[in-house]
């Protein structure tokens, strides 16, 4: 059976039709999901984090980082030992929202 030249470009464009359908339908059912909710107002604060690490490498000694079983040890460079200055240790999970 032979199948006419017309039909033949009907079906073309019903599977084309189709495939698109499809392909909106998968993309509209994609998850994505931000790091955080705000992104952009991180984004503008995000000048802190820059200059922190830029004091970090005046420190002139890298901090050590040790992971020992379940623990992780920080041990902080020499002329920070015998300071009184507040330190804080932020961790960063990515795999969590």
């Amino acid at each position: 059976m032979k199948i006419n030249w017309g039909y033949s470009i009907i079906i073309v464009y019903v599977l084309f039709v189709g495939g698109i359908l499809l392909l909106a339908y998968k993309s509209s059912q994609q998850k994505f999901d931000l790091v955080q909710s705000d992104y952009y107002g991180a984004e503008l604060k995000y000048q802190a984090v820059i200059d922190a690490t830029q004091r970090a490498s005046n420190l002139g000694e890298a901090l050590q980082v040790e992971a020992k079983g379940t623990h992780l040890h920080i041990i902080l460079p020499k002329n920070l030992q015998t300071n009184t200055s507040k330190v804080s240790v932020e961790m960063y999970c990515i795999s969590n929202e």
